[in-house]
């Protein structure tokens, strides 16, 4: 039994075949819908979606070329000038919305999944399971793409500006990021997690 998110309907659920979709009778809500190996797709694109964001770091993210002044900043650069420029708090806000948020969100994914995975339920799979739910709705790297291909598009009447690797590693970080955010069906999940539980009592 579980309660539509969007009008608060309880709704008896039954079991899915695989790509098959629940909708809420009264909204047409989406209220859950059972992937094809949802656990091995989860944690094979955590793992790459943490290796994307580690990339990240390691290389030039923009390089801008202006009068023969060369300025190549990487991602963490990024947040530093803001915190030189005086807006220390919104460096840490980003810093959290856009890479620490995100980065549990893609390793408290594949922990949860292994657990699954493993049919035994791993230390504070409960607790991690309740945080992503939680977390889900703060991680804004798609919000943070947007906004520096818009800064882009502004900067090059001024200068000539290119993306570097990081760029490209952190646009497939993202991507990794919401394949994992879709195929984490809450109900789905929790419905496995008890069983588990249920399994080794």
């Amino acid at each position: 039994m579980i309660a539509c998110h969007e009008c608060d309907l309880h709704i008896m659920l039954p079991d899915l075949e695989v790509n098959q979709i629940a909708h809420c009778p009264r909204c047409n809500y989406q209220l859950t819908k059972r992937y094809d190996n949802t656990i091995n797709r989860v944690m094979a694109f955590s793992i790459s979606g943490i290796i994307f964001l580690i990339l990240a770091f390691a290389f030039p993210f923009i390089i801008f070329k202006a009068q023969g002044i060369e300025r190549v900043i990487n991602l963490q650069q990024s947040i530093d000038i803001l915190i030189s420029q005086d807006y220390a708090s919104l460096a840490i806000l980003i810093y959290f919305l856009t890479i620490v948020f995100p980065c549990f969100l893609l390793a408290g994914s594949f922990y949860v999944s292994l657990a699954i995975k493993l049919r035994r339920l791993l230390p504070a799979t409960r607790i991690i399971m309740h945080l992503l739910l939680f977390l889900q709705p703060w991680s804004m790297v798609e919000i943070f793409l947007i906004g520096i291909l818009v800064s882009f598009i502004k900067i090059l009447s001024l200068a000539d500006v290119s993306l570097g690797l990081s760029f490209s590693a952190y646009v497939l970080f993202s991507i990794c990021l919401t394949t994992v955010l879709l195929h984490l069906d809450k109900y789905q999940y929790w419905k496995k997690i008890n069983n588990i539980s249920m399994l080794n009592r």
